[in-house]
């Protein structure tokens, strides 16, 4: 699993700790406003400096919180060194001007993530046009059809997920066309490929052993979320409440980093060099444009076969803004993505461009992959 990745993670141990601590503090708040409703009365010789309606989350002993912080201390640092141990660690990223040989556009994110991407089925679909095997043509403002174009040799130079992706789309036979418009059956067809695409290259990586099961992190993971439950059972059944905080500190410090893309999965020694070279070349594509590294003679063609790349990474506007730093010349619209008739030849940045594609191939879907659009 990455430790770290380019790409923004959702902090949901954030959320479950915040959600741990409201159980453990709860007590308090419910009997803060009935002094009495603590049925044994204060017993003698407290010495806690709180109002005894606070005992059901804090106890009636200073030295008990004390005792009770300090272990929650050291089950924090537990946590946080079994989850730092148990993730990978990131490699160099040495710049790199070309994807991984042989890997189209969600295998390159997916060896540098363990996601598919942003925009994982647009970043394909170009892929397909700019490789001649799909054309596009857009029947109306919000209608695309996609039409397999390739002969089978061609095809055969296409990785395996793009394919599969194809496949999915009902657009890998000879003759294949889809009128995708996100409505009807195009809509379940995009939802499924949305659905699977993921599936796709967790598959392929396995296949081709980039990564494998990690059982240790697999069981360090269930027992931080065992420690969550225990938690949230703790807070509610015992008083005080703050015996739970132990369990908490634990399951936040180590979910910080046994949650995320990947979980349960270790790359190979294989995976981890594609990975570097995953990485540097998102490097390339994503950094700031600057007029001495891009001296690598950037075409206009070698511009228009990474920009799928772009785009499957989310840095489509910076690919545009190293065309224009390494030229000096606006970036092409490339001549396989239709653009609305009158707009050819405008300056429209090719980035702003796809969204019209996006929007057709972007359909909320519910997990068992139909839309969401759907009663």
């Amino acid at each position: 699993m990455t430790a770290t990745t380019p790409h923004r993670r959702r902090p949901w141990h954030l959320l479950l700790g915040l959600l741990l601590l409201a159980a453990i503090w709860f007590p308090a708040v419910r009997d803060a406003g009935n002094p009495d409703a603590l049925a044994p009365p204060a017993a003698p010789g407290r010495t806690a400096p709180w109002p005894t309606s606070y005992d059901a989350a804090l106890g009636s002993s200073v030295a008990g919180l004390v005792a009770i912080v300090l272990i929650s201390a050291i089950t924090a640092v537990l946590g946080w060194l079994v989850g730092r141990d148990s993730a990978e660690r990131r490699p160099s990223f040495p710049l790199r001007y070309q994807p991984p040989d042989h890997l189209g556009p969600v295998q390159t994110v997916y060896v540098a993530s363990e996601t598919v991407g942003p925009n994982p089925l647009v970043a394909t679909v170009l892929h397909l046009a700019e490789r001649g095997v799909v054309r596009l043509d857009r029947t109306s403002d919000t209608t695309w059809r996609l039409t397999r174009t390739g002969t089978s040799a061609e095809w055969k130079h296409i990785d395996p997920v793009s394919r599969q992706v194809a496949a999915d789309l009902h657009v890998a036979t000879g003759g294949a066309v889809l009128d995708a418009d996100g409505s009807g059956e195009s809509a379940h067809i995009v939802a499924f490929a949305d659905l699977m695409v993921r599936r796709r290259a967790s598959a392929w990586s396995v296949e081709h052993r980039l990564t494998q099961v990690d059982a240790d992190e697999n069981g360090w993971t269930v027992l931080a979320v065992v420690a969550s439950v225990a938690a949230l059972v703790i807070a509610a059944a015992v008083t005080p409440s703050i015996v739970a905080l132990p369990f908490a500190t634990f399951a936040i410090s180590a979910l910080h980093f046994l949650w995320g893309p990947g979980i349960g999965e270790r790359r190979t020694a294989k995976g981890r060099q594609l990975w570097s070279q995953a990485g540097g070349f998102e490097r390339m594509l994503a950094s700031p444009p600057s007029q001495d590294r891009y001296e690598f003679a950037l075409t206009r063609d070698l511009w228009l076969t990474y920009l799928p790349y772009a785009v499957a990474f989310g840095s489509a506007d910076a690919w545009d803004d190293h065309f224009v730093t390494s030229t000096g010349h606006e970036a092409p619209m490339p001549s396989w993505y239709p653009l609305p008739p009158g707009s050819r030849g405008t300056s429209t940045r090719p980035s702003a461009a796809f969204t019209g594609l996006d929007a057709a191939m972007t359909v909320d879907v519910r997990s068992d992959g139909t839309p969401k659009s759907e009663a």
